[in-house]
């Protein structure tokens, strides 16, 4: 298990981990109270270039955290470090906001954002400011092998409270596909602004976290946490839980997948219903993550899903997986009934419930209240099949006697009809058995 006793340098990931948008995620002031009573330094980092640090601590500071200038790493410093004894006399077009700029005019660096002869370095951040001269600018300078081509970040997009925009990475991908370069990248996941923070502060490897949930969308956040998570094999049930549920907050099927197959080696108390449970938390906004979740699932994972997916997917009239599901073993548990009347009401989906009913009995033969569903949706078929399964409608009877039943006299005289017919059946079996021979 990680021992964090012996970490005193804390890099915090910001956009889309520690807020999103103006809102500030939970347990997150406890945690910087926490670090600074211990002895420890935090330092917010983030791969957003498109902001001052003045920004930044004002931003902090109107959502409660004591922020100073000096708390802050951001890519723009880390470009600056990299630049320097590198690109100290190079004439260097900057591909970014005016803010971007101006950090770099500041740290003593000739910086332009216009096309012009000399320039041997092409500098892209996250630019707020985006303009199509800008595009064709960098276009016709990628186009000369001697200009370098360095970018603060690679990721694709960046949080916002409603979503995401196109962020640095989205920018040089498209600049790849036009000219056939692809830049040198200096932040997260890139060591560069972790060397920068230790050798600044005085820490050592040994001394130093990254912290990074899974909340960082695209290939950054998969990297990172790939990177957090190896060689991990005793990660704390509930925090993998909760990192897992992030990685579906944000939409990226990839990194939830990649959590499912990781799962197991990397917590040792995994619970059994652990990836039914993700797949159930997936199914309100993100069903196709829910989908894949279940696609990938053996039978010992779905046979201990818990069974409210089964109305889930009833809601949605989504054969296919519910299919899934009833093949690969999940018990309709408590949910049966509540499964079967969606599928039987006003009996336009009940093939889907006779499919899945014919597949395999799923619902417990003393879940009575899932054959008193059916009855009250006249789902005949559905109900005889629920007897053919091992339900007894005799004692079904009793138990209904106190529940309302007006109406559906037709569907239960069937009912009676075909366990009858079961029950001869029965008493037939022994002779038919014997091949009528009298013995003695």
């Amino acid at each position: 298990m990680l021992d964090l006793s012996k970490k005193k340098l804390f890099l915090l990931d910001m956009d889309g981990t520690l807020y999103l948008g103006d809102r500030l995620f939970e347990g997150a002031l406890e945690f910087l109270r926490r670090v600074r009573e211990t002895g420890g330094r935090y330092l917010f980092a983030t791969n957003n270039s498109s902001r001052s640090v003045t920004a930044y601590v004002d931003r902090l500071r109107g959502m409660g955290i004591d922020a100073a200038k000096e708390d802050f790493l951001t890519s723009t410093d880390a470009l600056i470090w990299y630049l320097r004894g590198r690109y100290d006399d190079a004439l260097i077009y900057a591909f970014g906001t005016r803010t971007f700029r101006h950090q770099l005019r500041e740290a003593g660096f000739r910086v332009t954002d216009q096309r012009e002869a000399g320039i041997s370095l092409l500098v892209c951040g996250f630019d707020t400011e985006l303009t199509f001269q800008k595009l064709e600018d960098a276009c016709m300078l990628l186009g000369d092998p001697t200009v370098d081509f360095l970018a603060t970040n690679p990721d694709w997009v960046c949080p916002t409270a409603w979503g995401f925009v196109p962020d640095c990475g989205s920018v040089c991908e498209m600049l790849f596909r036009a000219t056939g370069r692809r830049p040198r990248v200096i932040g997260k996941p890139e060591p560069e602004m972790a060397l920068l923070a230790m050798e600044r502060w005085g820490y050592s490897k040994e001394e130093t976290l990254l912290v990074e949930a899974a909340g960082r969308p695209g290939a950054v956040g998969r990297k990172m946490t790939e990177l957090l998570m190896r060689d991990r094999c005793n990660i704390d049930y509930a925090a993998y839980c909760n990192a897992c549920k992030r990685a579906i907050d944000i939409n990226d099927p990839e990194k939830v997948l990649s959590m499912m197959v990781r799962a197991q080696a990397s917590v040792p108390q995994l619970e059994p219903s652990f990836f039914g449970e993700m797949a159930s938390y997936a199914h309100s906004d993100h069903r196709f993550i829910a989908k894949e979740i279940i696609k990938r699932c053996g039978e010992e994972q779905i046979a201990a899903a818990p069974s409210f997916l089964l109305e889930q997917f009833a809601m949605d009239k989504d054969f296919r997986t519910l299919s899934a599901l009833v093949e690969k073993g999940i018990s309709g548990g408590g949910s049966s009934a509540r499964t079967l009347h969606m599928l039987t009401y006003e009996g336009r989906d009940s093939w889907i419930a006779e499919e899945l009913l014919e597949k395999r009995m799923w619902v417990d033969a003393n879940d009575y209240s899932a054959l008193h569903a059916c009855v009250q949706n006249d789902a005949v078929e559905v109900c005889r099949l629920l007897l053919d399964g091992g339900m007894d409608f005799d004692q079904y009877r009793q138990w209904a006697q106190t529940r309302p039943c007006a109406g559906h006299e037709e569907t239960l005289q069937a009912l009676a009809d075909h366990w009858s017919e079961m029950q001869a059946e029965v008493e037939q079996a022994p002779a038919q058995e014997n091949g009528g021979m009298t013995l003695g």
